[in-house]
């Protein structure tokens, strides 16, 4: 077991080396927007993403972005949006990386009509920062995790093409066996995906 930091509140959390021992810290500001996205403190550990729009700041949930998914894929088709996100979802790891973070997502979203770019920037740009966060997750017996971002795959997995509604997909995971439940279902997405002809 490592030998994790603990919180106020006992609970141990792995370290985030972008926020250099502030509070909160912006990583990307999404063009032509005026809205940046960040890593802060939250009551666990130092991976809660933020927003933060003309200093109003809010916490994106699964299930808001789970259903400006749904829209989208109405718009543009769910083949199209699934084949952008897995781009960022495959190059993902534990460490932020730029050509990711800004070349990659500022090319995806630029595929997009103007009035909807910078809405699929700032998705696809939180999207992949709590991926990476998800790699940081330490249970409270001090277990990393095993998951890791597949939880954010089978989510849009399930509301593209399992009619799963945006709220049942981002509670999905609640209290699940991650190896006895979550990564057989992630083995099957990922057979689903191929069998669709989807590069991963």
């Amino acid at each position: 077991m490592t030998d994790f930091p603990k919180n106020k509140y006992g609970n141990p959390y792995d370290d985030n080396p972008y926020l250099n021992n502030e509070q909160s810290t912006v990583i990307k500001e999404i063009p032509n927007s005026g809205i940046k996205v960040g890593y802060e403190w939250g009551n666990k550990d130092p991976w809660v993403v933020f927003i933060d729009y003309k200093n109003n700041k809010k916490w994106p949930r699964d299930v808001a972005y789970f259903e400006y998914i749904k829209k989208l894929s109405n718009k543009y088709s769910k083949n199209k949006f699934m084949h952008d996100f897995l781009l960022v979802y495959t190059n993902t790891s534990k460490e932020i990386d730029e050509d990711i973070l800004n070349k990659m997502i500022d090319t995806i979203s630029s595929h997009y009509p103007s009035k909807d770019s910078k809405n699929v920037n700032y998705l696809l740009t939180v999207l992949y920062l709590a991926m990476v966060a998800e790699f940081h997750y330490v249970s409270k017996i001090g277990n990393p995790s095993i998951v890791n971002n597949t939880v954010k795959l089978i989510g849009i997995w399930q509301i593209l093409f399992e009619d799963y509604s945006s709220y049942d997909a981002s509670k999905w995971s609640y209290g699940k066996n991650p190896k006895k439940e979550i990564l057989p279902k992630f083995n099957d997405v990922i057979n689903e995906l191929k069998d669709r002809g989807f590069n991963i």
